[in-house]
């Protein structure tokens, strides 16, 4: 137990008399953050943590905290804490924010699940993610979004009578998806990747990456062959790439004319991709290849599954 000291004044009657007490104990958490009872040691517990919007108490080793989401978010955030007696410590980094999600996402993918108005949704999606700060449940929201806004997109096409049309949605649609999936990795969002598990962050990563793939696999069902389409923004590059049989051959990615903007100017991997690949992977249409650049997936990537994963081609 923690030593106690006690003051009295004694110039003061029995009446009038003042008891201070001070405790080295640690404060006694609420039941939500703390689920045990009885005496428990400072020893066998996690110390308090101000993270990401939260106030997490003193925790007993071997228990699970869990406070309810961040003002204007909805759901429940979970800390677990571990060790033995002597050496408790939060068993990760930050706590479990995945199911924190706000509440003008959860009206976004209301709205989307329902509705037909694809290029507003996007647009105001893009709005959203660009300005306001996320949390984990954000994360999972937006990348379900673009998933959900490209394979709506996909079959609205096969409406669209003439090949102006097409292009001129698609191309509003890929930039705003462009620029949702830039603020995605941008800095200020990363501690919003940090807020899933790492299970859950490698497998929204890998679904974002398959999005961004399948967006950019529109833009060839809008284009004339033989024409390239670059969009960029802050930490994305797409640029996809329609060839037709008589004009095969090898391809490099990016063109000159794809980093003409200065946040790409200095870029400088590359990619080749071989006359006889694309030939094998070629339809009636010629060869389509979508080539897609993003930036701080080191970031976001735990250690021991980083990979080359910052750039792709299909």
């Amino acid at each position: 137990m923690g030593a106690k000291l006690m003051y009295t004044s004694g110039q003061q009657s029995d009446s009038e008399r003042v008891r201070i007490t001070i405790s080295t104990l640690p404060p006694r958490p609420p039941p939500s953050v703390l689920p045990h009872s009885g005496p428990v040691s400072s020893l066998s517990m996690c110390p308090p943590r101000n993270i990401r919007a939260l106030t997490w108490s003193w925790t007993q080793t071997g228990t699970e905290a869990t406070l309810s989401c961040p003002p204007g978010t909805s759901g429940t955030a979970s800390w677990r804490c571990e060790g033995g007696a002597s050496s408790p410590y939060w068993a990760t980094d930050s706590p479990d924010l995945s199911d924190c999600q706000s509440n003008w996402m959860d009206k976004i993918m209301k709205e989307l699940r329902k509705s037909q108005r694809i290029l507003n949704l996007a647009s105001e999606l893009m709005q959203y993610v660009s300005v306001n700060a996320l949390y984990g449940g954000d994360i999972k929201s937006a990348i379900n979004a673009i998933t959900i806004i490209s394979e709506k997109m996909q079959y609205q096409l096969e409406s669209i009578p003439t090949m102006e049309q097409r292009e001129a949605m698609v191309m509003e649609l890929a930039q705003s998806v462009t620029k949702t999936a830039s603020a995605l990795l941008s800095d200020k969002n990363l501690p919003a990747w940090q807020d899933l598990p790492a299970s859950q962050q490698n497998r929204f990563l890998s679904n974002f990456i398959f999005s961004l793939e399948r967006t950019g696999s529109l833009l060839p069902r809008a284009l004339s062959p033989d024409k390239e389409v670059s969009i960029s923004s802050d930490n994305l590059l797409m640029t996809v790439r329609k060839i037709s049989f008589r004009n095969i051959h090898r391809a490099h990615f990016p063109s000159a004319a794809s980093l003409a903007t200065p946040t790409w100017r200095q870029y400088g991997d590359r990619v080749v991709v071989p006359a006889l690949v694309l030939m094998e992977n070629m339809d009636s249409e010629g060869s389509q290849v979508v080539f897609i650049s993003l930036r701080n997936l080191e970031k976001i990537v735990a250690p021991s599954d980083r990979q080359a994963v910052n750039r792709g081609a299909k």
